[in-house]
């Protein structure tokens, strides 16, 4: 065998190179031809057990090692330790490392193979390394020895190898084959293990003395042979990283520089503690950025990941270690929100890249975080979990001794979510080490009873019992009945514990808590009676027995007894719940748990760090709920509630930023602003004075702008595409940031105390609003929509602003070249870029349009000041109130002024009645009789009393006041507005009457302002091209035919558009079965005028809500799905719809949508206008065929008129190349054609609506045709 291929393989594993080790033995493996594999000789076997190592790090399997461990056990199951010759020794610490790698991540059982070599004695896993080293020390083997012992050491438990080391180090001293530099070499590195089994205790002082004492007999060595280089020694580094591992965490500046400088050196000689320390820099990096603000330490974080993460994959070849110090950064991710997508794409990349990559517990954990992301983002979990099934029967499940220090974190795996399993862990883990505990003499009965409370006539009882008889009782106790035992007042019978209490029901007082923090609340009530919580006092006695015991020295993990102490206090918070009546208890049990917490080992508080936070943030809410749920008036008790609140979630925030948990951080800043609006409550109830009042205002904003911001950029960033499933997800994560709530807050800020807000706040109030409504559809719009021109040819008049712009485009190119994996940093580069961005006034108002930002009021003169007619936004948003019902506001803004601010007398419950009398179907309804609003006039009235249909015409009344006759008024609802006609309400007029909105005023309705901001840039961008000069209308009758038939109902639709094509364009109309749903879509981006006159289905759900095309006769197999255009197919069209169009829908409920939370609206006209519709015109409810028909003639006999008022007639001497067009005035002359003397009822002329930006650029072609003349009006039959 080449001796020297496997010294390259040996050098290789202390370097930690297994893509090496993978390169230089399996070229060779492969070629020995089968006589030389020689299951006995000892070469073959080494050269093989390090090609399984390699394996299991470089490959990602398991079988060639689980093979080359079964070869060597059967290989050395009869040679005594005696026998070992030098190779098999050093063959055994190579088959034992691997018998670790693969039992820590997969299900092998490594007992038996733990049995070699065969000790001399009784079969204690790996006692034979023990007998084998002492063995060795006997033949005088003392190196053999000593590198044994390492590997001893290792399989261990931690509580044993501080004694093993003391005992090995005092077995050397009558060694005589050392010379005196080889022993203090030996003793260097003895000492070194000495500290690292101290630190593994957590004993800190006795870590530092024994590294002193290595660094001495270093020194000493170097002396004594002339090596001044000692900084590149391996064992120096060694000292070196664990004294930097000890380094006080309060100088985290000092521990960077430390470990950069150290990191240096590592690699340098290639040390197998390079990735550590790169761990440590970039940990120190991670919180320098975090905890003191230095921003320019988050790009040092970023590139040391980005370069350990080359070293790993590239040069180590070690992709367990890679995928490991990769979940920080997938947590970062997590954490963040902003960066799921990344982490999404580095896992979907990896799992490609390394198909055959096997690890299971390795692949599990990343199939967890993939779940987790998935969760987070709304999308189809199936695969995850499914992979997730596969692996679990392949996960560890028998830990021997030495391996539990490393894994005391396993058993409380699964247990965040699941409250019911982490009792019952609790309970498992309580029951298993106290009979161990009981067993060794590491605790006696009494104290054992006390962390039960037990009685003195019990410790009597047991005290007459043996041991064996008390430990058998003990054990046969069911995890439910130790549960309910520890934590619930009991009666004197142990049936009733085992019955009535358990894990699965902790208490009956836990129904009151939050369902996404409390899984508690899950818990069915049980029928028979509930045991009560022990009282503060009993549980701080039992608590105290219990850490009394768990602090003692035993065989079970430090860190493991140390977890179990927390996980049962925070127990006992959880089954406090989160009513008034334990209130008390739970403050007390929550600082428990806060300071047994901060005396915990390090390794417990990194695995626990989310804890105290959690504790924190619910103790705050816990206060802050208390306050808002009082049914008396809020006083100075109160005050002292909220004091104790903020305390608690500033450390929040402050926690969550610590660990960067910005999204959880955002939600804690909004608990401040409910803090402040109470505080802001009292003293305005106290009559505070003014600068007081607003002190608290200002700071109260200031956190829910802070919010505000990271729940932005969180709901952006969670999805990089613009199609619907970016759509969907936008709306997920933003329905689970509850954008209202922030909006409610702050108008109650500003509100509160101020009856007669200014023009500051009254404009603060309008920009909260605008953020509140629709920004899921408006941010997803922001990307798929053109930039405008004049927007780009603004940033390039700057060369500063220029070149930022310039490298944004080039990052995006680059991410769409790169190879999935590589994307990951780009991405995190290409976000660093744009918050740079945000900094420069020209940069930030283009990104406001690729993200659909919400407006501010600044904006308004760009939106609304180009307009001949002013322009009037108007909103309407219910908000709650502190102690008091909750009103319903309307808002007006204008370019030019500040917004204005109404309070409503027309209530939720009012709109909601209205809707159920006059909208929504009766279920037993009979076909003949007309739906209400059609047999409703503004003749009809009760008394003086206006007819109920016209009741909530409060909703529109101070438009009466807030704006005048003939003003351009863009509404945008909310909730069920938006299934109100709001335009067709009664408004009063000059002469005392009163009228329809929609006669005093043009009317456009709009999701939200954000969204008619896009709308409106998407038509500057129309404007701005050349593109289809002279487009043609299209014009489109679905309902006149179906089946082969012709229906005699819908024939005044057919002739409308007929008559329509025939003079506005050149090609026929799509009428009968040319009306199909391929030729419409060929047509989006021929046109940019489409009249559709045909049926539409709406059962409720957005995306299925569809316009439907005539289907051929009943002899002919077709799809169903070919003759039917769906909100969800439009959503998805890959080329959309031409920048700039119009649409009339004229179908039956073709306006309708869900309104999600937040005003987040899904339909019809939400597709068209995502997809580059610029405004559409629907319909609100179910319309005859004979109104839709004349609806249409009336718009386009407007819209002719309206183009020769323009001057289209002359427009081919024109310079320019079109004009705009108010289509809002238009949709205003068609509903007045219909309803010309106010007479008709609502229902014929009321459901009309139009949305989008109400203004269409019409080119000079185009415009022409429109003023062709010809009959275009048609008389209503009935």
């Amino acid at each position: 065998m080449p001796v020297v291929v496997i010294e390259r393989a040996e050098l290789a594993l202390q370097q930690g190179k297994y893509k090496e080790i993978w390169e230089t033995l399996d070229g060779v493996l492969a070629k020995l031809p089968s006589t030389a594999r020689d299951p006995d000789d000892s070469s073959y076997r080494l050269m093989s057990l390090l090609h399984a190592m390699a394996a299991i790090k470089y490959k990602g399997t398991l079988e060639p090692a689980k093979e080359e461990l079964s070869h060597v056990q059967k290989w050395l199951e009869d040679t005594r330790v005696d026998q070992y010759t030098d190779v098999q020794v050093n063959i055994i610490r190579k088959y034992t490392l691997t018998s670790f790698h693969v039992t820590l991540c997969s299900e092998y059982d490594e007992t038996a193979m733990s049995l070699i070599p065969k000790a001399e004695a009784s079969p204690i896993p790996w006692q034979g390394l023990t007998d084998l080293r002492v063995s060795l020390l006997k033949r005088d083997m003392v190196f053999e020895a000593i590198a044994l012992f390492k590997t001893e050491r290792m399989r261990a438990p931690p509580a044993m190898r501080l004694t093993a080391t003391s005992e090995f180090i005092s077995s050397l001293v009558s060694c005589q084959r050392m010379t005196a530099t080889q022993s203090l070499w030996v003793q260097a590195e003895l000492h070194y293990l000495l500290a690292m089994s101290h630190n593994e205790l957590g004993e800190i002082a006795q870590t530092e003395r024994r590294l002193q004492e290595a660094d001495s007999f270093l020194d000493e060595w170097c002396a004594k042979t002339n090596f001044n280089q000692n900084v590149i020694l391996g064992l120096r580094l060694n000292v070196c990283w664990l004294r930097l591992t000890l380094a006080n965490e309060g100088n985290q500046l000092q521990i960077y520089r430390d470990s950069i400088e150290l990191l240096k050196d590592m690699e340098a000689c290639n040390h197998l503690r390079t990735t550590s320390v790169y761990g440590i820099a970039m940990s120190a990096a991670r919180k320098l950025s975090l905890n003191e603000g230095k921003p320019q330490y988050h790009e040092s974080y970023l590139e040391l990941h980005r370069k350990l993460e080359i070293y790993e994959e590239q040069v180590l070849g070690d992709l367990d270690a890679l995928l490991i110090d990769h979940f920080q950064m997938l947590a970062e991710a997590h954490r963040d929100s902003t960066g799921l997508q990344t982490a999404l794409e580095w896992i979907n990349a990896f799992l490609e890249q390394y198909p055959t990559f096997s690890l299971p517990k390795p692949l599990y954990n990343l199939h967890r975080v993939r779940l987790l992301i998935l969760l987070a983002l709304g999308e189809n979990t199936k695969e995850s979990i499914e992979a997730i099934e596969r692996l679990k029967p392949s996960l560890p499940n028998a830990i021997l001794p030495d391996l539990v220090e490393y894994s005391f974190n396993v058993d409380w795996e699964g247990t965040v979510t699941d409250f019911e399993k982490k009792c019952e862990t609790a309970a498992c883990l309580v029951q298993k080490w106290m009979v161990e505990d009981l067993r060794r003499g590491v605790i006696s009965i009494n104290c054992a009873l006390d962390v039960f409370g037990g009685t003195d006539e019990a410790k009597q009882n047991a005290a007459n019992k043996s041991l064996d008889a008390n430990l058998e009782k003990f054990r046969s106790y069911p995890s439910r009945a130790i549960f309910a035992t520890l934590y619930f007042q009991l009666p004197n019978t142990e049936d009733a514990a085992l019955v009535q209490n358990s894990p699965e029901n902790p208490s009956s007082e836990n129904h009151n808590g939050s369902a996404a923090e409390d899984p508690t609340k899950r818990d069915s009530v049980q029928e028979q009676p509930q045991f009560p919580p022990l009282s503060v006092q009993a549980w701080g006695e039992r608590f105290a027995a219990l850490k009394k015991w768990l602090n003692m020295r035993s065989e079970s993990p430090v860190n493991g007894r140390q977890c179990l102490l927390i996980m049962l206090q925070d127990i006992r918070i959880r089954i406090l719940g989160n009513d008034s009546v334990h209130f008390n208890a739970r403050i007390t049990e929550y600082e428990r748990a806060i300071n047994e917490y901060s005396e915990t080992s390090k390794t417990v508080r990194d695995y626990l760090e989310r804890y105290p936070v959690d504790w924190h943030d619910s103790l705050g809410g816990g206060c802050i709920r208390m306050c808002f749920t009082s049914k008396e008036p809020l006083s100075d008790k109160h005050s002292e509630l909220l004091e104790k609140a903020e305390d608690h979630i500033l450390k929040a925030i402050e926690g969550n930023l610590r660990q960067n948990h910005t999204e959880l951080a955002a939600y804690s800043q909004r608990n401040m602003a409910a803090i402040y609006l109470l505080k802001l409550h009292i003293a305005v109830r106290k009559q505070a004075d003014v600068e007081t009042r607003t002190r608290l205002r200002d700071i109260g904003l200031d956190h829910l702008t802070k919010a505000d911001e990271r729940f932005g950029q969180v709901e952006l960033a969670s999805s990089w595409s613009n199609d619907l499933g970016a759509l969907s997800v936008r709306r997920w994560v933003t329905k689970t940031h509850v954008p209202w709530e922030s909006t409610q807050y702050a108008l109650q800020l500003l509100m509160e105390g101020n009856p007669e807000p200014g023009d500051d706040i009254r404009s603060k109030m309008w920009e909260w609003v605008q953020k509140g409504k629709s920004q899921a559809l408006a941010s997803t719009m922001g990307l798929k929509r053109a930039l405008p021109q004049y927007l780009v040819n603004k940033v390039k008049e700057s060369p500063v602003d220029n070149e930022l712009y310039e490298q944004m485009l080039q990052l995006e190119r680059d991410i769409n070249q790169a190879l999935p994996r590589d994307r990951f940093h780009l991405r995190l580069k290409l976000d660093r870029l744009v918050k740079e961005m945000r900094t420069h006034e020209s940069l930030r108002k283009l990104l406001d349009v690729r993200e659909g930002n919400p407006l501010v009021a600044q904006d308004l003169h760009e939106l609304l000041g180009e307009t001949e007619r002013p322009v009037i936004l108007v909103d309407w948003f219910y908000l709650p109130s502190l102690q008091a019902d909750a009103q319903t506001l309307m808002f007006t803004a204008r370019a030019g002024s500040a917004p204005t601010v109404d309070t409503l007398t027309t209530s939720v419950h009012d709109v909601n009645n209205w809707v159920a009398n006059y909208l929504d179907e009766p279920k037993n309804k009979d076909p003949n009789e007309q739906p209400p609003l059609y047999t409703v006039t503004s003749d009809d009235s009760v008394g003086e009393q206006p007819h109920p249909a016209f009741l909530i015409s409060t909703l529109i009344e101070p438009l009466n006041q807030r704006s005048k006759r003939g003003d351009i008024l863009i509404l945008s609802p909310t909730e069920n507005l938006h299934r109100i006609p709001l335009h067709a309400l009664r408004i009063a007029h000059e002469d005392g009457g009163d009228t329809p909105l929609i006669h005093r005023n043009p009317v456009v309705y709009s999701h939200s302002h954000s969204i008619l901001r896009l709308c409106s840039w998407a038509s500057k961008c129309a404007a701005e091209t050349n593109i289809h000069a002279d487009p043609d209308p299209i014009f489109l009758n679905g309902a006149s035919y179906d089946n082969g038939e012709h229906k005699a109902n819908y024939q005044r639709g057919l002739q409308a558009i007929r008559d329509l094509s025939t003079l506005f364009a050149d090609n026929p109309p799509l009428t009968e079965l040319n009306a199909a749903k391929s030729s419409l879509i060929s047509t989006f981006q021929k046109s940019h005028l489409f009249h559709i006159q045909t049926h539409c289905e709406w059962e409720g759900r957005p995306l299925e809500h569809c316009i439907t095309f005539p289907k051929p006769g009943p002899d002919i197999e077709f799809d169903p799905q070919d003759f039917r255009l769906t909100s969800q197919e439009i959503f998805d069209l890959p080329a959309g719809i031409q920048l700039g169009s119009h649409f009339n829908l004229l179908a039956c409920e073709g306006g309708l949508s869900v309104v999600a939370p937040g005003d987040e609206v899904f339909g019809l006209v939400a597709a068209l206008l995502y997809s580059g519709a610029t405004s559409a015109i629907s319909t609100l409810w179910k319309i005859p065929d004979e109104d839709a028909a004349i609806f249409g003639r009336a718009f386009f006999e407007a819209l002719r008129n309206e183009c020769k008022k323009l001057g289209f007639r002359e427009a081919e001497a024109w310079e320019h190349e079109g004009k705009w067009v108010d289509l809002a005035v238009l949709v205003q002359e068609a509903v007045r054609t219909m309803d010309r003397n106010d007479s008709l009822p609502m229902g014929i002329w009321g459901p009309f609506v139009m949305h989008g930006y109400w203004r269409m650029w019409v080119r000079k072609g185009q415009g022409l045709r429109l003023c062709r003349e010809g009959k275009i009006i048609g008389k209503r039959k009935t």
